[in-house]
């Protein structure tokens, strides 16, 4: 991995390809049959949504060989997406998205990030400094950890 570089993302197709991927290996063991039936369908149905929602920021961070991964910011305050391609895991991709919208919503005046985590990616949320909310909830079928960071200047 040479040039990365985090660009506003305006390709829904390209997001839904890494989200898939994403998905399928990750998120659906995790889920309930339910679910896992309503999840990919309410994935596909949110996405053009999200991208033709104003008040959604979405940035991808770019390789060399195309479209890493990408955060989706809702009115700089809850990340409704964040997937890296599992084959750029490990790599720093999700904490450099993390980061950028950091400092986007610190320049905003910003008090707090937060987020649905997916449970399995709990553990990564943790390490950025998001610290859970409530106890694990449960939408038809799919369950999250609502998680916040408190952002200080």
């Amino acid at each position: 991995m040479n040039a990365l570089q985090i660009t506003r993302l305006d390709d829904p197709n390209a997001a839904l390809e890494v989200v898939k991927q994403v998905v399928e290996q990750f998120v659906l063991p995790t889920l309930s049959e339910e679910g896992k039936e309503t999840f990919p369908v309410t994935l596909a149905k949110n996405m053009p949504v999200m991208f033709s929602d104003a008040n959604v920021e979405i940035f991808g961070m770019q390789t060399d060989q195309g479209l890493a991964g990408y955060i989706a910011v809702g009115r700089k305050t809850h990340i409704h997406h964040l997937f890296v391609r599992a084959d750029q895991q490990q790599k720093g991709i999700g904490r450099m998205l993390i980061d950028f919208v950091e400092q986007r919503s610190r320049a905003s005046n910003i008090p707090q990030l937060t987020v649905r985590a997916s449970l399995n990616a709990v553990p990564f949320y943790e390490k950025c400094g998001f610290e859970t909310t409530a106890d694990t909830q449960e939408i038809n079928g799919i369950k999250f950890q609502p998680m916040q960071k408190p952002l200080q200047s």
